[in-house]
């Protein structure tokens, strides 16, 4: 997160959102420790 820019963190859904007008799409989801995430996507 880009906190002295304007950054700011993003849900899974407006990865999804954003994945998805770019033509992918997401096929997996895992939470990581430190509230990081995995998304595994697929090109459509």
């Amino acid at each position: 997160m880009l906190c002295n820019v304007g950054g700011r963190e993003r849900t899974i859904s407006h990865y999804r959102e954003l994945l998805a007008e770019a033509g992918f799409t997401v096929t997996a989801h895992h939470d990581l420790p430190l509230d990081f995430s995995l998304l595994t996507c697929e090109l459509r």
